[in-house]
């Protein structure tokens, strides 16, 4: 029986938490190694995944960097400028150059923009919190430039290739950011899922949404005899990454459907503080990220009353420019000379 992959897709999206997903996996019959690809092409990457980040804040800024990047590299390319064309003046030649060049806002200082502007443009980088309040879903969402589900193997899954190394105003260079949020996923697998079609307005989009959902390998006893350390892998089905043909998909986005770009969804994360995201990690990710090239939207959907269930978030470069421009106090100096004066001097 052929598998109807936009159904797969949306029960892998929406399980509730790691262990219902790999509940998932096993009644698809998906869980044997014939599914699975060791990423990056190479069983010895245990260590890329585990020896990065120190805690799960961090390990998400290096998502949102990448997401930033996807933003800058989509807007640049939709121009018809190649990021990577060294001799052409228009390529940015730093990140605050590109903010100036496609969001208008001068040397990224995003304090000068009115509020409803950065609000908007959030929505294209959003952070959305589901499931379980200790442990939960965590997606990260970016409008960006997307990848075809052919390209997949040479960027979302690939290993220090420096995929961006020749680009001049993006924040990620060494190709291993992504994969440091992994061991901070709850069950022993570690499951990650990555969700992207390349940009309707680039020339090479193939119109295709693909996914593939990576894990930690579990040894088995036979392995356990031949392998010193497990490795990380993606799902594949017939050795191809998985894809639909769907214009819209209901991902629970704020405010909108996702068409084009990517979602990265960690399931069970175990984030330091696990209160209302729009308290709590708005706070923790502020500093880590202090000056944020774009707006970032958190959107708290796991049913915390009393707030509301969407913040921006600008890095705290931006919110004290932002404090400082709210609590002005006008001086003014004069001098006075006493000498000249005839008000003696105690």
């Amino acid at each position: 029986m052929e598998l109807d992959y936009k159904k797969l897709l949306l029960e892998l999206y929406n399980a509730p938490d790691a262990d219902a997903l790999y509940q998932l996996i096993v009644s698809y019959g998906l869980d044997g190694s014939a599914y699975w690809k060791p990423y990056g092409g190479n069983f010895n990457n245990a260590g890329t995944f585990e020896n990065q980040q120190s805690s799960p804040e961090n390990a998400l800024v290096e998502k949102l960097t990448n997401s930033i990047d996807a933003i800058l590299m989509k807007e640049c390319m939709i121009r018809g400028i190649n990021p990577k064309d060294k001799n052409n003046p228009e390529v940015p030649q730093t990140i605050n150059a590109a903010t100036k060049i496609f969001f208008n806002v001068d040397n990224g200082k995003w304090e000068n923009i009115v509020s409803t502007e950065r609000n908007r443009i959030a929505q294209n980088i959003q952070i959305i919190l589901t499931g379980d309040r200790k442990t939960p879903n965590v997606a990260i969402y970016d409008n960006g430039e997307g990848q075809n589900p052919s390209n997949f193997e040479s960027t979302f899954l690939s290993i220090a290739r420096g995929n961006k190394n020749d680009v001049p105003f993006v924040q990620g260079k060494y190709n291993i950011g992504s994969t440091g949020a992994l061991v901070f996923c709850g069950d022993k697998h570690r499951y990650q899922l990555i969700i992207s079609r390349r940009n309707s307005e680039l020339n090479d989009s193939d119109g295709l949404i693909g996914f593939t959902l990576v894990r930690r390998h579990i040894l088995t006893p036979e392995e356990e005899s031949k392998y010193k350390l497990t490795w990380y892998e993606y799902l594949v089905i017939g050795g191809e990454i998985l894809s639909i043909n769907e214009k819209h998909l209901d991902l629970g986005l704020n405010k909108t459907s996702f068409n084009c770009g990517s979602i990265v969804k960690l399931y069970s994360y175990q984030l330091t503080h696990s209160s209302d995201a729009t308290l709590d990690l708005w706070r923790d990710l502020n500093p880590l990220l202090f000056e944020s090239a774009l707006p970032i939207l958190i959107y708290e959907n796991r049913g915390f009353g009393g707030h509301s269930p969407t913040k921006v978030m600008l890095g705290n470069r931006t919110r004290l420019a932002l404090d400082a421009n709210e609590h002005i106090e006008f001086q003014k100096t004069f001098q006075i000379n006493l000498f000249n004066s005839n008000i003696p001097i105690q």
